[in-house]
């Protein structure tokens, strides 16, 4: 890979399932010798370093990515009264009549008519 390069995120993937595939093999029956990172940089020809950096950011993301999801499953605050799919076209045609109209639109007066 090209030095000062930026990785494409195919080139990141390729990085983070090769060390996920030699950590497996290092797990599984521990005949794979060296450290996982030197493994990469020699099947990759990525920097240690590199390597090293991606599955960290990796390993972060993947945690956020499970915190976020258990997140959204608690849902916080009030019901939805509506849903956005219901409320949309009434949304759109009351825009599209005050643009033509040429009146101001605030949330105000949006919400008054969606209630209508």
């Amino acid at each position: 890979m090209a030095r000062g390069k930026r990785l494409s995120d195919d080139e990141r993937a390729m990085i983070v399932n090769a060390y996920k595939f030699f950590l497996k093999g290092r797990q599984e029956d521990g005949r794979v010798g060296g450290r996982t990172r030197e493994l990469v940089h020699q099947c990759l020809g990525t920097p240690t370093s590199t390597v090293a950096l991606i599955w960290r950011a990796y390993k972060t993301r993947e945690g956020a990515d499970t915190s976020e999801a258990q997140v959204a499953e608690e849902r916080r605050g009030r019901p939805r009264s509506y849903e956005d799919e219901d409320v949309a076209p009434a949304v759109h045609d009351y825009v599209n009549k005050c643009n033509k109209d040429r009146l101001p639109i605030t949330a105000q007066s949006v919400s008054a008519e969606v209630e209508r």
